[in-house]
């Protein structure tokens, strides 16, 4: 395989380190002194993308547009060897469903603006005519990205409100295989099996270490930027159970308390 990754970042360097040993691997930056400077104003060059036979975006959409497929559509199409492109959506592109369980053929009635950009973008790729296999993405967590890096956040109670979730190994572990399989372009959900309250896991990460949990805030009396309304806002829970039933795989943190519980010993510690 060879791989382009445009947007290089945290999911992506999971990605890299599960792909076959022999597989040449390449990501964007927004850094000017990298080789693959892409700030999603001007195309790379052609030679970057020749003879590529994976491309994974995970670039967010900017206003309803996404500026890979803006700058590199055209190209893309020319590309013989590409055989699979993978776009990293959201699963806010689901919105409110009143905490109910959602599948890739629920209704997306988000209300808020990242999830309808987001569903924009899906159908600008659906419509491209390239390869394209679309992940919606349940919050993203795991090493250095994970509820023991902000234990100073304020503990919101909201009853009712249960929110699905994926460590980044089991994302890079389900895209591996995706890109290693030779299939029609599809859409599948990536989140674990169990959606929870975010003061479950917040609860859970102290028992972990022997801390008592701090008192709560209830929703209505905590101050909330607009993103993070529309976050409590989309009461839902998510089956991520398409693309595990398709591929044969099982999750290798089926639940947030295995995740966690794999990082306790990878903590720095308190002083």
């Amino acid at each position: 395989m060879k791989v382009l990754v445009f947007g290089m970042g945290y999911v992506a360097g999971f990605v890299k380190a599960h792909l076959p040993l022999g597989t040449q691997i390449a990501g964007t930056s927004r850094d000017p002194q990298n080789p693959l400077f892409f700030d999603g104003t001007a195309p790379l060059p052609e030679e970057a993308l020749s003879s590529i036979t994976h491309c994974l975006i995970s670039i967010p959409p900017v206003e309803g547009r996404d500026v890979v497929l803006q700058h590199h559509g055209e190209i893309l199409k020319q590309i013989k060897t590409l055989e699979w492109v993978g776009y990293l959506s959201a699963i806010s592109v689901y919105g409110d469903h009143d905490g109910a369980w959602v599948t890739e053929e629920s209704d997306c009635r988000s209300i808020t603006p990242g999830g309808r950009d987001r569903k924009a973008v899906e159908e600008l790729w659906q419509a491209s005519q390239l390869p394209v296999h679309i992940f919606r993405l349940g919050s993203i967590y795991g090493p250095g990205r994970s509820v023991f890096d902000r234990l100073e956040m304020p503990k919101i109670l909201a009853p009712g409100h249960f929110f699905s979730r994926m460590h980044v190994t089991d994302i890079a572990r389900l895209l591996v295989a995706s890109m290693e399989r030779r299939e029609e372009p599809s859409l599948y959900n990536i989140a674990d099996t169990e959606p929870a309250a975010p003061n479950e896991v917040v609860d859970y990460a102290f028992q972990l270490l022997n801390r008592p949990s701090p008192p709560g805030i209830p929703l209505e009396e905590a101050s909330l930027s607009p993103a993070m309304q529309g976050f409590y806002r989309d009461r839902k829970k998510v089956d991520g159970s398409k693309i595990l039933k398709k591929f044969g795989m099982q999750l290798q943190y089926p639940t947030y308390r295995e995740g966690l519980a794999s990082m306790v010993a990878e903590l720095p510690p308190r002083p």
